[in-house]
């Protein structure tokens, strides 16, 4: 221990190394911790840090979904299960791949069918009564929709005046089909011709929002007038055709959907009808044969702004998602010599009425509607059904039936194979609540498109028409649309074609001539067949019918329920079914509860 204390534990320690080793009182005077806090801090700028964050994912509608809060009959929990089981429901899964989650869902969804079932009756008639609220408001649309489908209707009023003047009523016919007095047999017979190019469909990408542009609309190319694009009473390409193939009518797309829409019974419009023979050369022999040509549908001349803004979304839905060609067919039309096809004339004032919107580099390429043709002959066979009772039952002649139609596109399927593409706009008018059903008239002419393209199939384009952005895209076959057509409105759409051989019964029985099919609203299910005639005092005149049109701002189409099945991409998102209130409870579907102990 002694020795322990003895040790020298100083070290001497000069100034240099002090100064070396330690900090001096001028370093700690310059310390942040010894300065004043009451004077500002002269500190450097920080440096701007952009952060590359994910895109927020995109939800069609849901900017525009309004959530009425009253009360529901359902917990959220109980409508997410029954969102799961609607899914489920709708996929046509079968019960022995269904997963116990899937189970579960069915079964909750199976105890409170009747509860929806109520609750959508409930919906739809409070978003009704908000729809009778602005029933009498006149109807809006914007400028470049208004002018440029105004002008082209105002052009197309000039076919009234390639017709005969003056027209008298000869009979009235009837447009009722029964199910049980006949059965009528239509069967496709041949192809004989199809011409032109046909494009390819693109599908809408709906992960971003997806709205129509209407600048389109101004670089459409001007076009050769072709014959196919002619009444077909003016259609050389059907006079050809008559030298090699037998049929007794020819009938135009249009004129076929008219007849068959039989049901729109307060819609007025008129239908020429040339009768006329033709010179056929059978064997070195000439002989006459006479044919019946229905053409195109006369344009309303008190067309309602929803039929503007319906032949515009129907040229923008070609022009956006059927603009790059597929393949030409073989043969080409000849076009007619010297002839353009008329293109549309605004003035100066209306096209800046146009929306000013961006376009890019590939919009600055003129667009062009690629058009196609195909000519196809049908035959008509009416079988009376034995049991029915009936005086002087006449027996109907076959007819041999020619369909000019068109296609908007084809689609290539997984292996390959090419079919048949039609789209159709779908303007919703309540898209804040949901979207509505089909009308019985938009199902009857969607039946038809699909029934006389053989193979086709149908994308129904879901429009909000103030912001002309698409909300969803619908695939349809020709089975779903007489599934809807049943659960809507309990109609057969097959029921029109026994109206149309009815019609064209009647028709090959007349003399050569000029005629005029006119369905007016107080004639309800009948129409009238008028005839040329001379100037009469009580003769129908058709170029003074058609001497002041004017667009019919009020008159709205008719209320169509929201569609209770039809789940939206925000229904989703929001974790519901559609047709329901909002209701009150917080109670989230996704959070699981937790037993707590205490």
């Amino acid at each position: 221990m002694n020795e322990f204390l003895k040790l020298s534990w100083r070290k001497n320690i000069t100034d240099e190394e002090f100064d070396r080793k330690f900090l001096t009182d001028a370093a700690v005077a310059d310390l942040y911790v010894y300065k004043s806090f009451d004077k500002p801090i002269n500190s450097k700028p920080k440096k701007s840090i952009k952060l590359h964050l994910a895109n927020k994912k995109h939800v069609p509608g849901l900017k525009y979904h309004r959530l009425i809060k009253r009360k529901s009959l359902l917990t959220k929990i109980t409508k997410f299960h029954c969102l799961e089981a609607l899914k489920v429901i709708q996929s046509g899964k079968r019960q022995d791949l269904l997963t116990r989650k899937e189970t579960n869902s069915l079964t909750v969804y199976n105890k409170c069918h009747s509860k929806i079932v109520e609750e959508n009756r409930l919906f739809n008639e409070y978003i009704r009564n908000v729809w009778l609220k602005h029933r009498y408001k006149e109807a809006k649309t914007r400028p470049g929709i208004y002018n440029y489908a105004w002008n082209y209707w105002k052009e197309k009023m000039g076919r009234y005046l390639e017709y005969p003047q003056y027209y008298k009523q000869c009979e009235t016919l009837c447009l009722n089909f029964e199910e049980n007095e006949a059965s009528v047999d239509f069967q496709h017979v041949i192809q004989p011709l199809e011409t032109g190019t046909l494009a390819r469909y693109v599908h809408a990408n709906l992960k971003e929002q997806c709205i129509l542009k209407l600048n389109v609309l101004r670089k459409l190319e001007k076009q050769d007038l072709l014959n196919s694009k002619l009444p077909v009473s003016q259609d050389k390409n059907i006079n050809k055709l008559a030298q090699s193939h037998n049929f007794d009518v020819a009938i135009s797309s249009s004129g076929l959907k008219r007849i068959i829409d039989y049901t729109s019974v307060k819609d007025k419009w008129l239908i020429p009808v040339v009768i006329k023979e033709i010179q056929v050369d059978k064997g070195g022999t000439t002989t006459t044969k006479k044919i019946v040509f229905v053409d195109k549908v006369l344009p309303d001349i008190n067309p309602t702004v929803h039929d503007l803004n319906k032949h515009t979304y129907k040229r923008l839905l070609r022009l956006n998602f059927c603009q790059y060609e597929a393949f030409s067919y073989p043969v080409e039309e000849v076009p007619i010599e010297g002839v353009k096809e008329e293109s549309i004339k605004t003035n100066k004032e209306e096209d800046e009425k146009m929306e000013e919107l961006p376009i890019n580099e590939k919009q600055e390429k003129n667009r062009v509607i690629h058009h196609n043709v195909n000519y196809r002959i049908w035959n008509i066979k009416k079988c009376t059904i034995q049991n029915t009772l009936m005086k002087n039952q006449v027996k109907d002649k076959e007819i041999n039936l020619l369909v000019r139609c068109k296609l908007d596109g084809c689609e290539a399927t997984e292996q390959g194979v090419l079919y048949p593409v039609i789209v159709r706009p779908k303007i919703e008018q309540q898209v804040q609540y949901g979207v509505n059903i089909p009308s019985k008239s938009e199902l009857a002419r969607d039946w038809t498109c699909l029934f006389f393209r053989l193979y086709s199939v149908l994308y129904r384009a879901r429009i909000y028409n103030p912001t002309t952005e698409i909300i969803a895209v619908e695939k349809c076959s020709i089975q779903k649309i007489n599934v809807e057509a049943h659960t809507h409105y309990e109609y057969k759409p097959i029921l029109g074609l026994g109206v149309l051989q009815k019609i064209l019964s009647r028709l090959i029985t007349l003399d050569c001539g000029t005629y005029l099919l006119q369905h007016l609203p107080k004639q309800e299910s009948f129409i009238s067949l008028l005839k040329q005639c001379d100037n009469e005092d009580k003769a129908f005149d058709l170029h003074t019918y058609c001497a002041e049109p004017k667009v019919d701002t009020k008159r709205h189409p008719s209320w169509l329920p929201i569609d209770v099945n039809y789940i939206l991409p925000v229904h989703e998102e929001k974790k519901t079914i559609p047709g329901l209130f909002h209701g009150f409870d917080n109670a989230e579907p996704n959070r699981v509860s937790k037993n707590k102990k205490y």
